[in-house]
């Protein structure tokens, strides 16, 4: 049994399921027909039949412009990392993504990016990154005025591979360093710099040199950040999209397309039966923090000022025009902390009238109050490779050996142990998955 056979075999079920494994066909032949084919026969089998069902890369390039001319302008940017944003319920909510990562092609996604936040100039917007080296020389061009964090997990992994693994340094300084990027007052942050030089001696040294602390500190951030401290958010979009990453490039930006479009109606919709004033994780938030807070002594200083005692500590809270509370988490989150809530309790006002807009439920619906239209193919035009405006793919060679589809993890990454609530083990499976007899 031949590849063109094996093709013509699985041609429905690749349809279905255009990431079917190879190992998968090698399986079905043997059991569904009781032949023996090689795997070599069996990869090549799915890759006709793959080029068949989605077409080749030529193809799939000249579909893209009849694609855009279509999609909304700011859903048709794309790249491989996503500028991705927190909707009011701490969810995710993709702004763009994009497909290539040289500085040229960052400076104009930004750009395009700029462009449409023109247009509600309300409000400054914060980004966080990896520090991208193109990205890093396009974001001061674009976004002059702009603050820009760099994502702590980042740092903490690039500080942690210059000890060996087997040092005790390894382990002790990313958590000083941990410290120092939490802190949240100037002091505390001196106090644990000065132990984080200390404990990794000149490596740290030079590590923090070009590193402004503006960009990783909460004591120093001074703008709106919300507490976010990395850029999880691109991880989260990256295992959103699934395999939809070894697909062409048409299917790929359909994939997303259609996966957004769901995701947004999904939260329109289940938004409408909500009946509290805020999102309901910020709710709950909102309610742990009262809790929290029950016990201690407040004493007023003024018409607006508090101060209260909590075990050693006192606390300053503001609760005039600015907002602030003297433990910096109000303002490193944006969201009232425990001493801010006792003081307004104490000063017999409504809690919501002290958050931020933003986290209430009227903000969510309206930012899923658009839709991403669908896009029905009856209407592309059949021969495509006569555009005006033709896209050719990149120029590029395959590599020798199998192409790699898992990212690398660093050496400092520790895979999460998962626990199944069924039988109790850590065996990296879960109650849906577990087989255990109980």
């Amino acid at each position: 049994m031949g590849s063109k056979i094996i093709k013509s075999i699985i041609l429905d079920k690749l349809r279905e399921n255009p990431n079917k494994k190879a190992i998968d066909i090698y399986h079905e032949i043997k059991s569904d027909y009781g032949m023996e084919v090689s795997y070599r026969t069996a990869w090549y089998g799915k890759e006709r039949a793959r080029e068949s069902v989605l077409g080749g890369d030529a193809d799939s390039y000249a579909q893209l412009v009849w694609v855009f001319s279509f999609a909304d302008p700011l859903c048709s940017l794309m790249l491989p990392s996503s500028p991705t944003n927190i909707d009011a319920n701490q969810g995710l909510y993709p702004v763009a993504y994009a497909i290539s990562e040289t500085e040229s092609n960052w400076r104009f996604f930004l750009q395009c990016v700029s462009e449409v936040l023109s247009r509600y100039p309300m409000r400054q917007v914060t980004f966080i990154s990896d520090q991208n080296p193109g990205l890093l020389s396009a974001y001061p061009h674009v976004f002059p005025n702009n603050p820009h964090g760099f994502c702590f997990r980042h740092l903490v992994e690039n500080l942690s591979k210059k000890y060996p693994s087997q040092s005790p340094l390894h382990k002790s300084v990313p958590y000083l360093f941990m410290c120092c990027a939490y802190s949240r007052t100037p002091d505390s942050y001196e106090t644990n710099l000065a132990k984080l030089k200390e404990e990794g001696g000149s490596i740290v040294e030079d590590f923090l040199k070009d590193l402004p602390k503006e960009s990783w500190c909460s004591a120093f951030f001074n703008e709106e950040r919300f507490g976010e401290m990395t850029n999880n958010l691109a991880e989260t979009f990256n295992n959103w999209m699934g395999d939809l990453k070894s697909l062409p490039i048409y299917d790929l930006n359909e994939g997303i397309r259609t996966k957004s479009m769901e995701r947004i109606a999904e939260q329109k919709e289940g938004s409408k039966e909500w009946v509290t004033i805020l999102c309901p994780n910020m709710e709950k938030k909102l309610i742990n923090n009262l809790a929290v807070g029950r016990h201690w002594r407040v004493m007023r200083s003024d018409t607006y000022v508090y101060e209260y005692q909590c075990q050693k500590y006192r606390v300053m809270v503001n609760l005039g025009e600015d907002f602030i509370c003297s433990c910096r988490e109000w303002k490193c989150h944006g969201f009232p902390c425990s001493h801010a809530l006792v003081a307004i309790q104490q000063h017999g006002v409504s809690p919501y009238l002290y958050v931020s807009p933003y986290y209430k439920v009227d903000k969510f619906r309206e930012t899923y109050s658009h839709t991403i239209n669908p896009i029905p193919s009856i209407s592309m035009p059949v021969d495509l490779s006569r555009s005006s405006f033709p896209l050719q793919p990149p120029l590029t060679k395959r590599l020798v050996g199998r192409p790699k589809t898992r990212r690398y993890r660093s050496r400092s990454e520790v895979k999460r142990q998962i626990k199944c609530s069924r039988c109790g083990k850590y065996d990296g499976y879960n109650r849906t998955s577990c087989k255990a007899p109980i």
